[in-house]
């Protein structure tokens, strides 16, 4: 039988944010991940990529409410601004987004 591994996020949840959220912000996390390192790379050669999450992330917002597509079309139009990131956003998706942008720097 094959060892069973821990999953550990790199940059932990801040422990003054609901449970709810911090769950989210586990949960969530390889995608958080995958947004912070496509929202890091020149857009020419990630043009692609980007626009196959773009689509992904439509399927997740129709499955799972979750709401991220603008705020992620904001970080790939070049914004890095946490607050231009999280205007307009609920507390779960700003955390999210929060956590992306932890991963950018």
């Amino acid at each position: 039988a094959g060892a069973v591994k821990e999953f550990q996020i790199e940059i932990p949840p801040d422990p003054s944010l609901p449970v709810e959220i911090r769950l989210e912000l586990c949960r969530y996390d390889p995608l958080l991940r995958r947004i912070a390192y496509f929202g890091s790379r020149p857009t020419e050669r990630a043009l692609k990529d980007k626009q196959r999450l773009i689509v992904r992330l439509k399927e997740v917002e129709k499955e799972e409410c979750l709401f991220l597509i603008a705020p992620v079309q904001k970080l790939f139009n070049g914004v890095k601004d946490t607050a231009a990131l999280t205007a307009g956003l609920d507390a779960k998706h700003t955390a999210l987004m929060q956590q992306v942008v932890r991963y950018l720097n």
